[in-house]
């Protein structure tokens, strides 16, 4: 117990982590219900780039790594969406295309805008 004291809070690492490296149009939606609590929190958050996209996971990981939170990480072939999985959050880094294609905030329910915190 007294380990998780000594950790940053999650959803605030992930947002802190994206924000420094420069990730844009950042979404924060609470998934409890919509989940089946199987995580709380989504993070969508947009790059500029695959290769701005492959930094950002890198120092996400990195992060929750250093944090001692669980990651796993799954990427597209042409690495245009990859998600990390840190168990009660899980955030998405897609390039611009791909998030407008996939469109994660409509898909589970929430306004483009509406989810965010």
């Amino acid at each position: 117990m007294s380990e998780n004291s000594t950790r940053p809070d999650l959803l605030e690492l992930v947002v802190s982590v994206l924000e420094e490296g420069k990730a844009s149009d950042i979404a924060v939606l609470e998934t409890d219900r919509q989940s089946g609590g199987l995580f709380s929190r989504m993070v969508v958050a947009t790059a500029s780039s695959s290769r701005h996209g492959a930094a950002l996971v890198r120092r996400l990981t990195r992060a929750l790594k250093s944090a001692g939170y669980p990651r796993a990480v799954e990427e597209s072939s042409e690495r245009e969406w990859s998600l990390v999985d840190a168990g009660a959050v899980v955030a998405h880094v897609m390039q611009a295309e791909a998030r407008a294609r996939y469109n994660l905030e409509g898909l589970w329910g929430f306004e483009k805008d509406g989810g965010a915190e």
